[in-house]
């Protein structure tokens, strides 16, 4: 009894691996020692095998698009890097400059410096809003309606 469920055990995995690789029950025990089986069976593997090659191009030709981008993508990386570390050079340097520059000049120049900045601000606020009031003012009123 053991025995017999030993052997019905691989039977059926074999079974359940010929149903996954698409091997229909009835077509099993069909390739007999008949040529003209064998020759359809031959004609349907070849098919099979001119299937895959399609299928295996495919993918080699996805791969290869996938690899030409990837290459870009690294490019762009690598010219976006160099790019930050020039910038964060820069961007070094000018705060080198700027910490220098505050710390030679005495408090006089810096007072001197921003009276002049507001002064400015000032110069242009009012020239806007005189500007723009003479604009105003200078548009003549509407013709009276009859």
């Amino acid at each position: 009894s053991t025995q017999s469920t030993g052997e019905q055990q691989p039977m059926s995995n074999r079974g359940a691996r010929r149903n996954l690789l698409g091997i229909q029950p009835d077509q099993q025990r069909r390739y007999a020692d008949n040529p003209a089986d064998q020759e359809l069976l031959r004609q349907e593997n070849d098919a099979s095998i001119r299937e895959l090659a399609d299928k295996v191009g495919r993918i080699k030709s996805i791969s290869n698009d996938i690899s030409i981008q990837v290459q870009d993508s690294n490019r762009q990386l690598d010219s976006l890097d160099q790019d930050m570390s020039s910038v964060r050079g820069l961007i070094q340097g000018s705060m080198r400059r700027l910490t220098r520059l505050v710390e030679q000049s005495d408090s006089r120049h810096m007072c001197y410096l921003v009276l002049f900045v507001v002064v400015v601000l000032m110069v242009v606020f009012f020239l806007t809003k005189t500007g723009a009031s003479a604009v105003v003012n200078s548009v003549p009123p509407p013709p009276p309606s009859p």
